[in-house]
């Protein structure tokens, strides 16, 4: 909040409480006049009409020190607007998380005098960390809940007749909450010890059509995944998650009690996928337990695996439906460091299991909300056709204090201009933490919508829960319904909002300090799997199921998740490049450890062999250290799984020497892989003019030899052996 926003908080404070510093001692010494505020000047000077009936209450301000054990919660609001015919009912809890017992405990209601018309009034309410307005204090307005013990939650109940309430009447959003007094074991106070607060918007005139806000609201469905490579789950975080009470069970809850068309669900297909597996029946073992080579035991949520797959299911035909990039990649800190390849392996994957309840959109959202221009470009190129940011990522917005932020603006990347839809950073002046509740989200959003209808033009304000956002488990009391019934909202889905002009935004991007970043280890593990995965589909080009569950595991291996869970990441992607490593050294090529070649051409047998499941495609390069050595290029070879296949190289040698050769195997694509084999060749050269000689020599030799003969047997001719001469 911006100090001149500080400085309206406070104004707005002291306006709501007329200006007293008054502390319940003092109410309870009776020196506080009982006087209500005089009536406010509506807009345009004329006076509102005062209360008819002026209620038994006092201007209060309890001191902010409440106790920290004492927690306070609402959990229903009814109506969802004040109405004049209808009393006020609030209800909600008191924690005692601490070790000492309470009693006499009171539950009062409180409420601000004058309404919020303004964002600045908005974030005044949110910012009152002590007492407001009126506490109304009448015998039987007030409930009287006794013994807090340590450990317990009790109930609280408020019903107040409207025009019993000290407001000004005017239209707009008040201030409206619970204050507890209770006392120990050593005595009671008047002193506030726990209090808490939500608004509650009014409009009089309920014969006039009001102006509406269009509201988009975004609820991601994603949660970390973590699976081995063989697919086994390395804790069972998931299964607390779907059971009842579990954040991802909660979340379907809210989205199953709020109407038709209301919400757009951005779902993580890598959640989906894990969930069905489990569903399937499912095993896990923690990483310490695989490397001692425990067996991994069977998952313990399947049922409710099955169950929320099922709502999931039948929500994807009541709401809007886009999907995440796959595992939602930390695009940011992948674009910066050159890896642009896994958003796209991302966006791959999800639009590959899309499906008819889904559709074909993928939304980039972050998981804090912050991009960067390297990101929206990486995603862009990857596919994604919706981009989403917080505005608190755009620190140039050129927005007045007092107003809301554009929900669609372009901005420049390179030399295109892309849409972003800009997302609020609160809703309805309350920061959008994980822990709000379904029913405060209601009633902000009312407030926001309220607000910005009683001032603007059919205007629209873009709500983003956060991705590990809890609405909690009395969704069924919040009446999610009501909130988007309200007269001043109307609820609306990305589609339509992207359609629309958009305002130009020029500006920095910022990361926030919560942006997610990979560490090294992560990064350098991401890169090795990348490698060896790319042998590895290029090598399997004809199982696609193959190609399908890597692009899938690269996806995985830069997700967001592991910002926050570095050490576990980096041995899940390395042991996944491992089991690729090890797969790939299965596919190998063999020869003789020497061969000898007498003339300057010939021929060596090499053998390959594929060791794998399946059929792979490759190509033998064969590399001689001198270069006087050449070796005829060899065709691709198929082989089938397990099978083995000699083939014969042709050589050719221009001298004779000893070279080392290697031979090694490659893709399609040329990625080598895999260990070279390596052997010596001798190569020979015996010139023309040798053998010429060598020829005649030889003939000469035969000539003299058959000359000799020939003399031999004319001359002295051939006598038998014994034979004598007379």
């Amino acid at each position: 909040m911006t100090h001149r926003r500080r400085v309206a908080a406070l104004l707005a404070a002291l306006a709501l409480t007329g200006g007293a510093q008054w502390t319940a001692v003092d109410i309870a010494a009776g020196s506080v006049p009982p006087e209500r505020p005089a009536a406010a000047a509506a807009p345009g000077g004329a006076p509102h009409r005062s209360v008819a009936q002026a209620p038994t209450t006092v201007t209060a301000r309890p001191a902010p020190d409440t106790s920290p054990d004492l927690d306070m919660a609402i959990t229903s609001v009814s109506p969802a607007g004040l109405d004049p015919t209808k009393a006020l009912r609030m209800s909600g809890t008191v924690t005692n998380s601490g070790p000492t017992p309470w009693k006499e405990a009171q539950v009062y209601l409180s409420i601000g005098y004058t309404p919020a018309r303004s964002q600045d009034d908005l974030e005044a309410f949110a910012a009152d960390t002590g007492g407001f307005g009126m506490t109304i204090n009448d015998l039987d307005l007030f409930d009287r809940i006794g013994r807090l013990r340590p450990g317990s939650s009790t109930p609280w109940n408020l019903s107040i007749p409207f025009e019993r309430l000290p407001i000004d009447r005017s239209a707009g959003v008040y201030q409206v909450g619970a204050t507890l007094l209770a006392g120990t074991l050593e005595g009671r106070d008047a002193v506030a010890d726990s209090r808490v607060s939500t608004t509650i918007a009014y409009l009089p005139d309920v014969d006039e059509q009001p102006n509406v806000t269009e509201v988009v609201t975004l609820v991601p469905i994603a949660a970390p995944v973590l699976r081995d490579a063989e697919g086994v789950f390395v804790d069972d975080r998931l299964a607390g998650m779907l059971d009842y009470e579990g954040r991802l069970r909660n979340v379907l809850d809210f989205a199953e009690q709020a109407p038709a068309g209301s919400l757009e669900l951005v779902l993580d297909p890598a959640l989906r996928n894990a969930v069905r597996a489990m569903a399937r029946g499912y095993l896990v073992r923690s990483l310490t337990q695989a490397s001692d080579e425990e067996v991994p035991r069977p998952g313990v949520g399947q049922q409710d695996a099955a169950e929320w797959l099922g709502d999931l299911a039948a929500l994807t035909q009541r709401h809007r439906v886009t999907l995440l990039p796959w595992g939602n990649p930390a695009t940011t800190s992948l674009a910066r460091e050159g890896m642009p390849g896994i958003v796209r392996a991302a966006v791959e994957s999800s639009l590959r299991l899309a499906d008819a309840s889904t559709g074909q959109t993928v939304t980039d959202w972050q998981r804090t909300g912050a991009t960067s221009r390297r990101g929206l470009k990486a995603s862009d190129e990857a596919g994604a056709t919706v981009h989403v940011t917080s505005e608190r990522s755009l620190p140039s917005l050129a927005v007045d204090d007092e107003a809301f932020p554009p929900s669609l603006v372009t901005i420049s990347v390179d030399d295109e201009r892309l849409p972003v839809v800009v997302t609020r950073s609160d809703v309805g002046g309350r920061d959008f933490t994980a822990s709000m509740s379904a029913v405060d989200f209601r009633q902000s959003l009312i407030a926001e919508a309220t607000v910005r209808a009683l001032s603007e033009d059919r205007p629209t304000s873009v709500f983003a829960a956060p991705f590990n956002w809890d609405p909690g488990t009395m969704i069924s009391e919040a009446d999610i319904e009501a909130g988007y019934d309200f007269p001043t909202v109307s609820a609306q889905g990305l589609s339509g909002l992207t359609a629309r002009p958009a305002q130009d935004y020029s500006g920095k991007l910022r990361l926030l300090r919560t942006t997610p970043e990979l560490s090294d280890d992560i990064l350098d593990a991401i890169r090795t799997l990348h490698a060896h995965g790319n042998v590895y589909t290029e090598l399997l080009s004809e199982e696609r199921g193959v190609a399908t569950d890597f692009t899938q595991s690269l996806a995985q291996a830069g997700s967001a998740t592991w910002s926050s869970e570095p050490a576990r990441g980096a041995a899940l992607i390395r042991q996944r490049a491992r089991g690729m490593a090890e797969d790939l050294a299965k596919v190998t090529v063999s020869g003789p450890a020497f061969v000898a070649m007498s003339s300057n051409t010939g021929r060596f047998p090499l053998t390959v062999f594929n060791g794998l499941d399946f059929p792979v495609t490759v190509r033998i390069l064969v590399n001689p250290l001198n270069k006087a050595l050449q070796i005829s290029s060899l065709p691709e070879l198929r082989l089938e799984a397990g099978q083995s296949r000699d083939i014969e190289v042709q050589s050719r040698a221009d001298r004779s020497g000893l070279t080392q050769v290697k031979a090694r195997l490659s893709t399609v694509n040329d990625r080598s892989f895999g260990r070279p084999f390596s052997f010596n060749i001798r190569t020979t050269q015996i010139g023309v003019a040798i053998w010429v000689a060598m020829g005649i020599g030889m003939a000469a030799l035969l000539i003299s030899a058959g000359r000799r003969l020939y003399v031999r047997a004319r001359g002295r001719g051939f006598k038998t052996r014994g034979e004598t001469t007379a």
